[in-house]
C-alpha cells in the first residue's frame, strides 16, 4: 500500500493592510504585485504539492485574477480568512486536504522565500527533509520561524 504524503503551503493573505495605508499585497514590485511573487516562489518549491490561499471573502476575485494569469502548475484553492490572523491560519489547516502530512505557514506580503535561500535547497524543501523519518539519526523535528520584536513604522 503507498501513502501519499500531501506537502501544503498555506499562504496567509486575509489581512488589511491597515499600517501601511493600503494593502500591501498588491503593491507593485519588478511589474507585479507583491502576493504574485510569493504565490510563484509557493508554486515553483519542489516541495510543495498545493498551495491554499486564506483571502477576505471581499478580495477572492482579484486573487482567481491573478491566479488565472500566472500560469501556475501546482493545485491551489482559496479559504475565507477570519477575524484575526490566527482565526485564518486555524480555518486554512481546516481546509488542507485529506491525506496533508506537513503544512508550511508563509505570509503572503513576504515575497523574498525563494527555492534558492540556502542552497543547496530550499528553507521549505530542508525543513521538509527534516520532517521525513529516517532523515537522520534520531527523531527530527523542526520548526522554521523567527519572532517578531516590533513594527516597522510607516512614515
Amino acid at each position: 500500500m503507498i501513502f501519499f504524503k500531501m506537502k501544503v503551503a498555506l499562504m496567509v493573505a486575509a489581512g488589511k493592510g491597515q499600517r501601511m495605508g493600503s494593502d500591501k499585497l498588491w503593491l507593485e514590485l519588478d511589474g507585479l504585485p507583491v502576493v504574485a511573487h510569493t504565490w510563484r516562489h509557493l508554486d515553483q518549491a519542489a516541495s510543495v504539492d498545493q498551495v491554499v490561499l486564506v483571502v477576505r471573502n471581499e478580495s477572492r476575485a482579484s486573487f482567481e485574477a491573478l491566479g488565472g494569469g500566472l500560469g501556475l502548475r501546482k493545485p491551489y484553492t482559496f479559504v475565507d480568512g477570519g477575524a484575526e490572523r490566527q482565526d485564518s491560519v486555524w480555518a486554512g489547516l481546516q481546509s488542507c486536504p485529506s491525506g496533508t502530512q506537513w503544512v508550511a505557514i508563509q505570509d503572503a506580503a513576504r515575497p523574498c522565500t525563494s527555492t534558492a535561500d540556502c542552497p543547496p535547497a530550499s528553507v521549505l524543501q530542508q525543513g521538509m527533509t527534516l520532517w521525513e523519518p529516517g532523515a537522520a539519526a534520531g527523531s527530527w523535528r523542526a520548526l522554521l520561524g523567527a519572532r517578531l520584536l516590533g513594527s516597522v513604522p510607516v512614515p
